[in-house]
């Protein structure tokens, strides 16, 4: 028995009188054993690739140094163009007053450096010691987004200006140990050969190209992060392929259905666990039949396709979204896609497998259903006793 037959039988009537293919619901609830499901969003015609452009784009980073070294990586479905230069504190400086660094992307986490850390990165360069590259990602409009490195190019800078940005206060140095007498010192009391030391200071740069495809922005995402905690698939995923698609998986996030059902100690806003659920009803709902191994490289199509959508298909989303959790959540309560009574965590194949079946259905054609299909998921959730 499935749960989607069992669907059938109870309500004897498909959504908005179409044939309702739905995946299978046991296979113990394996998403390899998704099968077809074509009944998808309004359709989408692809779009033809843009020609590649030879040339590094003439944006911030060809501005700052014209004959900077690049480097093309051209892999399988991969397109990154890279170009590597050191440039001066002061550089990045002017860059940031000018608007065309951004240390703040809407994707980033915040600066959670304390005081005495940023201090510390102050006394490693005047001390000339070596401070790890940083990488930065060239957008449409030439302005420069920092990828890795948030927290030492923002000490550095706010140093500069006199204010730690956590507090807001005048931002002196504190902690340091081989320069102690530098203690208590903000940027203007520094020597005026320490100053110019500060500023001076070589950083190297990668510039990571605009024209760029963002699957190969993932990659990079996923493999430079020097900050001693390895992003995730999906805090990658919102800065490769930041759109308002991710803006919209950001909302729904805060959905209070998906809040209540998620609970507090499931929700790591950090770990976009949830805003990674919500793309997946996403892509398995409208290209269910598409899916292959591994599920991140099906997630990151998704996010993709989302780039192009419009303000009317994105609002289509969102209500389909509310439709499918407010479904489930009217049968399921609390325990909406939990595998039985005794376990509390989501599963993420019973996600996949009510909201894209419950999202087809007006709340109307649910009504009176409700104990029949629990009892129909009982029966197929847990396993039969010997």
């Amino acid at each position: 028995m499935t749960l989607l037959r069992s669907l059938g039988s109870r309500l004897r009537v498909t959504p908005d009188e179409t044939v309702l293919r739905v995946p299978k619901f046991a296979r113990e609830l394996n998403p390899d054993a998704l099968q077809e499901e074509q009944d998808s969003y309004p359709s989408q015609e692809p779009e033809s690739e843009q020609d590649e452009q030879d040339d590094f784009p003439r944006g911030v980073g060809a501005r700052l140094h014209e004959e900077s070294p690049g480097t093309s990586y051209d892999l399988p479905h991969l397109r990154a163009n890279v170009v590597q230069q050191r440039y001066p504190v002061s550089a990045l400086h002017a860059l940031k007053q000018r608007g065309l660094l951004n240390l703040e992307p809407e994707y980033q986490r915040g600066f959670v450096w304390d005081k005495a850390s940023s201090s510390r990165l102050v006394e490693t360069i005047l001390l000339g010691l070596p401070v790890p590259e940083i990488w930065v990602h060239e957008q449409a409009d030439g302005r420069l987004d920092i990828v890795d490195g948030k927290q030492r190019i923002t000490s550095l800078l706010s140093y500069l200006d006199g204010i730690f940005p956590r507090n807001q206060q005048k931002f002196i140095l504190e902690g340091l140990e081989t320069l102690s007498q530098l203690n208590g010192q903000a940027n203007e009391d520094l020597s005026e050969r320490e100053q110019q030391s500060l500023q001076s200071y070589p950083l190297s740069l990668r510039i990571l190209a605009q024209d760029s495809g963002p699957k190969a922005v993932f990659e990079i995402y996923k493999r430079i992060n020097s900050g001693g905690e390895n992003l995730n698939d999906q805090q990658a995923r919102k800065a490769a392929f930041w759109s308002p698609y991710m803006r919209l998986l950001n909302e729904l996030a805060d959905d209070p259905i998906l809040m209540k059902v998620r609970g507090s100690s499931e929700r790591d806003d950090e770990q976009e666990t949830d805003r990674e659920l919500i793309l997946r009803f996403f892509a398995m709902y409208g290209h269910m039949g598409e899916y292959r191994m591994p599920l991140s490289n099906f997630l990151n199509d998704e996010a993709d396709r989302g780039i192009s959508l419009s303000t009317e298909q994105l609002q289509q989303r969102r209500v389909l979204f509310e439709r499918a959790i407010s479904n489930v959540y009217a049968i399921w309560g609390n325990g909406s896609f939990q595998k039985d009574d005794s376990s509390s965590k989501l599963e993420p194949s019973l996600w996949d497998t009510l909201m894209c079946t419950f999202s087809r259905y007006k709340p109307e054609q649910l009504n009176g259903k409700g104990e029949a299909l629990r009892e129909d998921l009982r029966k197929v959730a847990t396993p039969a006793q010997k």
